[in-house]
């Protein structure tokens, strides 16, 4: 059966991911699950969980359907509605923003979790110091070629690296990185790797800005869930100018907080002279 399962409504051009069907042994569907295995199951995802049930309530009387990728129309649902839970550069509508405001959350969810979510960044910026770095999980900003040589060098820790130069559309990227369909960027938490460079960031960076924007604002959720699954990766973006180098910085403090317990490390490498 399909990798994902949605609930789709064709009136509004709106669907939610459901996440990959677990069978029963007379292979129906028991569950749905999205995210990592290790990940939290569906109910236990509170934004996901709660969007839901807001999505049920906003399309009452509509023929909703749970279709799966692999069926006709999907490519259509996916390139043309609109994502509740999806990234705001790719046409989406992230959970925090679509439950803002909603009168089913309770006084309490409103003011303890959601505001929270909504105030509580998705990363720390740490300026780079000569040191070992200590974070199970970071995003290296313009890593310098002298660390992606011992890095190459290290034993023991997988290293996979690609150039993103030509990069049009982030299913390329995930693909490249040898990864299965559906080509999600939230399959990236599933490399077999503890370190992936994207190299010629800067290319892509120029050349394809939504792109760019839209695998920078789903890095942060990505290491989060490797780091909720007890694993490690290291992500580095190379080969960046110095005004780039800033501009993504900036852009990654508005990469979506839903997820992201503790704020996820930015290294950021001093200018090369």
């Amino acid at each position: 059966m399909s990798d994902l399962g949605y609930l789709v409504c064709a009136p509004c051009k709106t669907y939610l991911t459901l996440g990959k069907p677990v069978l029963r042994d007379d292979e129906t569907v028991n569950y749905y699950h999205l995210g990592p295995r290790n990940s939290p199951r569906n109910p236990a995802q509170t934004l996901l969980n709660e969007s839901l049930w807001k999505f049920l309530a906003d399309h009452t009387g509509h023929p909703l359907v749970i279709k799966f990728d692999y069926e006709d129309g999907m490519a259509e649902v996916e390139e043309n509605y609109t994502e509740i839970g999806g990234d705001t550069a790719d046409g989406g509508i992230p959970f925090e923003q679509y439950l803002l405001n909603w009168d089913g959350l309770s006084k309490s969810n409103i003011d303890d979790r959601t505001l929270q979510t909504l105030r509580r960044p998705a990363i720390n910026v740490e300026h780079y110091r000569d040191g070992t770095i200590s974070a199970q999980v970071a995003l290296h900003v313009d890593l310098p070629p002298s660390l992606l040589q011992q890095w190459q060098n290290e034993h023991g820790k997988p290293l996979l690296a690609i150039s993103v130069r030509d990069i049009n559309k982030s299913t390329m990227l995930v693909r490249n990185l040898g990864l299965p369909a559906p080509f999600l960027l939230r399959q990236i938490a599933e490399v077999n790797a503890s370190r992936v460079v994207f190299g010629h960031f800067e290319q892509l960076w120029t050349k394809n800005r939504p792109v760019a924007v839209e695998l920078l604002h789903s890095l942060p959720r990505t290491l989060a869930q490797v780091r909720a699954a007890g694993r490690s990766l290291h992500i580095a973006l190379a080969d960046l100018s110095a005004g780039s180098a800033d501009a993504i910085l900036a852009e990654l403090q508005n990469a979506p907080s839903d997820g992201i317990e503790e704020p996820i490390t930015v290294i950021d490498y001093p200018t090369m002279p």
